[in-house]
């Protein structure tokens, strides 16, 4: 750690930051300049030159401003989806629109360059807004990526949607309408979108813009006139600085390698290039975590696809955990192989105490716990031993993402019990629901936390139908 720091002071020093005085201070850094006029159409600039145009069949796009445009999609006025993460907060969620003092949405872009050609445009938040009467000329559908930063945006694939995804229903019914639709993708990094590219008739990657929205609008609508105060009209000049994927595998990709890759390093269209792309594979070629989801979360004291098995405490509260023998980053929590009916089947967790620590099951994406049966048939059920007494209360909890979890202190029953024998846990699903999960979303289907001591083996852990339990 410390060569590493030592390396960044050097770079520091060599370029005079630590001369420069304190960062409030120097010149640039005013509030007052920030979100001026030139800063503003430096960030314009900025998005133009960063679309990336990966289909543009029948050269739909430049759109003709005098046309009756439709603009689709809740993420074309979201301010906090076109900035992403690390912006006014963490994670840059929860942000209003009013808070970028100076930022201009995707759609007031659009609004503006349409309006002022003489042409008419509307938004929606989907296709319920089509109808027989007055059908547009062209839709814009803008979606993509909701915000994330650090471990909270990981993905253990690369498919920004399976085939159950709302925008890709939605893209459904607007390939439905047959009118011309343009998709504006907001991302983060290339995802596997190609049954999404299959039925859009122009598909740009437009990544996170930013405050400045209106710079999609130059690139996207023809100016008003040649002497439009806006300037000429705006070409695609972005290219993928990675390669785009053909699959969802996330396999490692560079720009000389055709596995898996859809639209190579470097690709990218210009209104020039008018040439139609065909349809596109669409197998991700791996399942959706709703679709493998049968119930079962461990076996043999192993995490059960598409889950994985996770310990934590104050140090990090998401160190994986493979098979057995390995603690949390500080120490809180061991896990180590025991035997059951062979050979380390079972997994013992040792809380050491003195501090709060948690053994998890976790899935970058969701599950759908109804899809086994109604709520009311459901139990959570666990084949256990208990190896030591809890000596403080015990959190057996359910989650289903920020402010969505369910809590059930599990101590009393775990403590009446006998030492050393094993013994199966039936917990009610309705008893989480009850404290407030959401069964159709849940992303850690078993977590288990104390800050006293504790040792239990575990073997299964499953959801299923029946069972004989009660709510603790």
């Amino acid at each position: 750690l410390d060569e590493a720091v030592l390396s960044i002071l050097r770079v520091k020093i060599r370029a005079g930051l630590l001369d420069a005085g304190l960062p409030s201070q120097r010149v640039g850094t005013q509030r007052d300049r920030i979100g001026t006029a030139d800063h503003r159409e430096v960030g314009r600039e900025a998005v133009r030159k960063s679309l990336v145009l990966l289909k543009n069949n029948d050269a739909l796009l430049p759109i003709d401003p005098r046309k009756n445009v439709l603009v689709i999609g809740q993420a074309a006025r979201s301010m906090e989806q076109q900035t992403g993460g690390w912006t006014l907060s963490w994670q840059g969620d929860n942000n209003a629109n009013t808070e970028f003092e100076t930022g201009e949405t995707i759609y007031a872009g659009l609004k503006d360059a349409v309006e002022k050609a003489g042409g008419t445009i509307d938004w929606a938040a989907n296709a319920d807004a089509l109808g027989d009467e007055n059908q547009p000329d062209i839709i814009i559908f803008v979606y993509g990526e909701t915000p994330y930063a650090e471990f909270k945006g990981d993905m253990s694939d690369t498919v920004y949607e399976f085939s159950d995804g709302p925008n890709l229903a939605i893209l459904q019914d607007l390939k439905a309408s047959n009118v011309p639709v343009v998709s504006v993708f907001l991302t983060g990094r290339p995802l596997f979108v190609n049954p999404h590219i299959n039925r859009s008739d122009a598909f740009v990657v437009a990544w996170l813009p930013g405050t400045q929205g209106a710079g999609i609008a130059d690139v996207l609508i023809q100016p008003a006139t040649s002497n439009d105060s806006d300037g000429a009209m705006h070409d695609f000049t972005g290219k993928l600085s990675f390669t785009w994927p053909s699959d969802g595998r996330g396999q490692p990709i560079d720009k000389t390698s055709q596995d898996g890759v859809q639209f190579a390093f470097g690709y990218g269209l210009s209104y020039g290039q008018s040439q139609n792309l065909s349809d596109l594979p669409e197998d991700p070629l791996l399942r959706s975590a709703s679709g493998t989801f049968t119930g079962q979360l461990m076996n043999k004291g192993e995490a059960n696809a598409p889950f994985g098995f996770y310990l934590g405490d104050s140090s990090n509260w998401k160190t994986p955990a493979g098979p057995f023998q390995m603690s949390s980053l500080g120490g809180v929590v061991v896990s180590r192989g025991v035997d059951y009916l062979a050979q380390e089947d079972a997994r013992q967790l040792t809380w050491q105490g003195g501090a709060l620590g948690v053994a998890k099951m976790l899935t970058q994406r969701s599950v759908d716990v109804t899809a086994l049966g109604a709520v009311s048939d459901l139990t959570l059920s666990l084949t256990y031993r208990l190896d030591a007494a809890a000596s403080d209360a015990v959190q057996l909890s359910m989650t289903c993402g920020d402010n969505c979890a369910a809590e059930l202190d599990i101590r009393k029953h775990l403590n009446a019990e006998k030492l050393g024998v094993w013994q199966v846990l039936d917990v009610p699903m309705s008893c989480f629901v009850d404290a407030g999960l959401n069964p159709s979303k849940v992303q850690a289907p078993w977590s288990l936390q104390t800050q006293g001591t504790l040792s239990l083996s575990l073997y299964d852990i499953a959801v299923k139908r029946g069972g004989q339990g009660s709510c603790p």
